[in-house]
């Protein structure tokens, strides 16, 4: 029985290993293609997006909808693809907390379930997959890592 656990572990490893390009791909695609979207909807309709946020108390909800906005659609579309992904989840994380500091936090008092509904929030989710990002990295599928093997390419070639 321990023989066969062992080689089904191993399997399974092997399995994982071969796969090990999949997550970031497909964490990359879904908050990409998610921030991109919503940042393409505020960056055609800020008034609605300042009208929101001054509903918030945010303080100068002009420049925040702005800020919010074209960050969302450029760093989105940066992480979609891979470029530069390490850096550009860090403004989209700063987004995600803004996000939960005005919009979620505040609710907290009135809901009834508490605190499991801030840690079910799909933006503290978000924010957990852009920091396993910001540690992980594009991963295999991604201009990041084109850039990293043609990089290391002219580095042998120029020794």
């Amino acid at each position: 029985m321990m023989k066969l656990m062992n080689t089904v572990a191993h399997v399974l490893e092997r399995i994982g290993a071969m796969l090990d390009w999949l997550p970031p791909l497909i964490a990359r695609l879904a908050v990409g293609i998610g921030f991109a979207q919503t940042g393409w909807g505020k960056v055609h309709n800020f008034e609605r997006v300042i009208t929101y946020f001054k509903s918030l108390n945010i303080p100068n909800p002009e420049f925040a909808a702005h800020l919010t906005g074209f960050s969302e659609l450029i760093f989105g579309t940066l992480v979609l693809f891979g470029i530069a992904t390490r850096l550009s989840v860090i403004p989209l994380i700063v987004v995600m907390i803004t996000a939960m500091a005005t919009a979620i936090f505040p609710g907290l008092e009135q809901d009834k379930s508490g605190l499991s509904s801030y840690l079910l929030s799909e933006e503290l989710l978000i924010a957990i997959i852009l920091f396993w990002l910001f540690i992980r990295g594009a991963g295999a599928v991604s201009v990041d890592a084109l850039i990293k093997h043609f990089s290391r390419g002219s580095e042998k070639s120029e020794h």
